[in-house]
């Protein structure tokens, strides 16, 4: 089984925040602002060199008036989908 940072699941919610972070028009150093974090982290979690934990996602994404549900619901339709393949 792959590093789950690898997969194409991941990448998915990597990239939905990504898009959520450019809906509120917000940079990298932003958000990082908000999280108080350095804009590093931002940008290494987006690149996929640093894997988030749950509570992390739930916070970015109340960072980016994002609802936590709807990526997670992305996230599971992928895998149900690679599962599929």
């Amino acid at each position: 089984m792959e590093k789950t940072i690898h997969s194409v699941a991941y990448k998915v919610v990597r990239d939905w925040l990504i898009r959520k972070r450019h809906e509120q028009n917000l940079t990298q150093r932003d958000l990082a602002h908000l999280l108080d974090v350095p804009h590093s982290w931002v940008g290494k979690v987006e690149s996929g060199e640093r894997r988030i934990d749950l509570i992390e996602y739930i916070r970015v994404c109340k960072k980016l008036n994002a609802d936590p549900h709807d990526g997670l619901e992305i996230v599971s339709e992928q895998i149900v989908s690679e599962v599929d393949i």
